[in-house]
């Protein structure tokens, strides 16, 4: 149908990749120009597109923002990410399971009081301990995947001039949701928090994503080049689907 040439890209990417099977090709009716991939394996995994990344991006950046989620999917982040997410949870249950046996049996003992501070300061720690620990590996993930991208296409400066046009966008996915938000290339819910001012240093500790400036820094120094300016006025893929 008409999306045949996206599917197209998305197997080439695919192929380039060394992947066993093409993912599925997922598109999410939103203006913000994002994508994301999921999956526990590669054989069953599926890489998902807004319909404003189709109308914003030019063909060689589309195919630099596939080749990233398809490079997560070869990283098996979209597993890593889930076990992490459990993880989290388990630190959490620990914490409170402590903290409850505490409560109802751990007054009596000697140094109580001491004990009984630790625990009551770990179980409110715990669950920002774990988010921190899924931050940091879902950023470490995402330098990997925009480096894979750069390498499945032989082309650093296409995944560059991506997070460039990405940035400058201002359109916020509709219904951001921060337990989702490590599975798309761009973090859905960084420029929510920005507009709400205030601590954004602080907040910045708990995004998914590293800076888009410091990921083009990095494809910049790995590929020996300097983005433009100006980024090309290309014509959005979306322009070929409509002919196609």
């Amino acid at each position: 149908g008409e999306l045949r040439p996206l599917r197209r890209v998305l197997e080439n990417v695919s192929i380039a990749a060394g992947l066993p099977v093409t993912p599925e090709l997922r598109i999410v009716e939103d203006a913000a120009p994002n994508a994301f991939a999921a999956g526990l394996r590669p054989e069953r995994s599926y890489v998902g597109v807004t319909t404003g990344l189709l109308e914003t991006m030019p063909k060689r950046e589309l195919e630099a923002v596939l080749a990233h989620e398809v490079a997560h999917i070869r990283n098996r982040d979209t597993y890593l990410m889930t076990m992490a997410v459990v993880f989290a949870g388990v630190i959490v249950l620990i914490a409170d399971l402590g903290f409850r046996a505490l409560a109802y049996g751990g007054r009596s003992r000697k140094g109580g009081a001491l004990v009984a501070v630790l625990a009551i300061v770990g179980f409110l720690l715990a669950p920002y301990a774990a988010l921190l620990l899924r931050m940091s590996l879902s950023r470490r993930r995402e330098f990997l995947a925009d480096a894979g991208a750069a390498e499945i296409l032989n082309d650093p400066e296409a995944m560059a001039l991506a997070l460039r046009r990405l940035e400058l966008d201002m359109t916020t996915v509709r219904y951001a949701d921060a337990s989702t938000a490590h599975l798309w290339v761009e973090s859905p819910t960084e420029r929510v928090d920005s507009r709400r001012g205030g601590m954004l240093e602080f907040a910045s500790w708990f995004n998914t994503h590293p800076p888009t400036r410091t990921r083009i820094a990095a494809l910049e120094e790995a590929g020996g080049f300097r983005l433009p300016e100006r980024l090309p006025h290309d014509a959005p893929f979306a322009a070929e689907l409509a002919e196609g």
